[in-house]
């Protein structure tokens, strides 16, 4: 009877592991659907029955879970900039507090559905915010140690703005005629930016001269107080002067064979003072001011001129080294923040929770830093998303063979039972 009481428990074992194999399907066909899911499985192994053939002991089986987190999704395209997937065994650091000075608790995602809340700040839909490491304009980390996680912060557009940067050169280049006679005048036009990010419009005025293949040059502005000379009107000053030789080059700028003298403005607007390094082509250059052909010949193109006007923050993009970049309305673009990726020693031991983020564990090892494409983190595909790595046909293949083992089981138990209860009643 002993034995007919263990065979009984190999069958009762049998099914807690069909039906640990059962939970693992169950949870992978509800979360088939869910972005980054990784799938599960039970694997069954015997249970030692004896030393010997001769002390056989029917023991059963065990049930060993496994969660394939670092199995690695496809790809699918998004068409929020900001979504990213990962192809590689990195991980994005989460935080369910967007407070950097009262954070929550940190976990570990690959649940890339980032984008901006009403704070600007960036978090997935299950309410998790991305950490990142800000970056000055070149792209070098401000935190001084990018190991540390403690030094991450939660990547926030709020506060961001295109700060104006006021113009420093001009680079003028035109064709006047090689047969103007005597104050012959032509007119061109320059958008400056004042340290304010203020536009103003700023006139080039050409004169001719009495002398042959010479102009004067001046500067008028309605928005300028006063104008440095030599572009001036106001005497003593009486403007620059340019020559030019037999093949309409500049030969001469302000009488010497070097570059033009800088133009000096005083804003109207209360910025700072504005000095424009004026380039109109060097000595015996094409690619300047010329003076060829006839009265016919007059082209005007607008110089071109650095700076730029303050601009409203519009959207951030990422790329493919995990940098943030900030576009605003006035087309300038600057990155703000990098992200870093982590990864572990034993992905497979960390632990689970709601949300598909993950948390450390005694098994897992640290997490350990770095950025896109470094080592086995992985590259950053941004407007995209990361798919389950479940098979649902596969899923229901393997209930249906379950579903055997399950039936089988309890045949055998319903058996033994039968056994039993013949041997009571032999011996009863």
């Amino acid at each position: 009877m002993a034995g007919l009481n263990s065979g009984m428990n190999a069958c009762v074992s049998g099914l807690k592991g069909v039906s640990q194999r059962v939970n693992c399907h169950s949870q992978n066909l509800a979360s088939a659907g869910a972005y980054a899911a990784k799938s599960r499985a039970a694997f069954l192994s015997v249970v030692n029955t004896g030393k010997s053939l001769d002390t056989f002991v029917p023991a059963g089986i065990s049930a060993t879970n496994q969660h394939f987190i670092t199995t690695v999704g496809s790809p699918v395209a998004s068409n929020v900039p900001t979504h990213m997937a990962l192809d590689g065994q990195g991980f994005f650091i989460v935080n369910n507090k967007a407070d950097d000075a009262n954070p929550g608790q940190t976990a570990f995602s690959r649940v890339g559905t980032f984008a901006e809340d009403d704070n600007g700040d960036f978090c997935n839909h299950v309410g998790e915010f991305l950490k990142v490491f800000y970056v000055n304009p070149d792209g070098t980390p401000i935190a001084p140690n990018t190991s540390d996680i403690n030094s991450l912060q939660t990547a926030s557009s709020a506060g961001l703005s295109g700060n104006p940067v006021a113009s420093t050169s001009a680079d003028i280049k035109g064709v006047l005629s090689a047969t103007a006679v005597l104050n012959d005048a032509k007119q061109m036009t320059m958008s400056l930016y004042d340290s304010l990010g203020i536009q103003h419009n700023v006139n080039i005025n050409f004169t001719k001269t009495a002398n042959p293949r010479e102009w004067n040059v001046t500067v008028t502005s309605p928005d300028a107080t006063t104008i440095g000379a030599p572009y001036s009107t106001v005497a003593p000053s009486t403007g620059m002067l340019i020559e030019f030789d037999t093949n309409g080059n500049p030969a001469l700028i302000n009488g010497a064979a070097g570059p033009a003298p800088a133009l000096a403005l005083t804003w109207t607007s209360g910025a700072a003072n504005s000095t424009i390094a004026m380039n109109f082509g060097a000595i015996g250059s094409t690619t300047g001011m010329r003076a060829v052909g006839d009265n016919k010949s007059y082209d005007f193109p607008p110089p071109i001129v650095d700076g730029r006007g303050a601009g409203k923050y519009q959207q951030t993009t990422i790329d493919k080294e995990g940098y943030m970049w900030a576009t605003y309305d006035n087309g300038f673009t600057q990155r703000y923040a990098r992200i870093p990726l982590a990864t572990f020693p034993d992905a497979t031991k960390l632990s689970e929770k709601t949300g598909g983020s993950f948390l450390i564990s005694p098994d897992s090892g640290p997490a350990q830093l770095s950025f896109a494409n470094e080592g086995r983190a992985g590259g950053i595909l941004s407007a995209n998303l990361e798919e389950s790595t479940i098979d649902t046909a596969e899923v229901f293949t393997d209930l249906i063979v379950d579903q055997q083992r399950y039936t089988s089981n309890l045949r055998g138990i319903s058996t033994i039972e039968e056994m039993l209860k013949s041997l009571e009643r032999a011996f009863g």
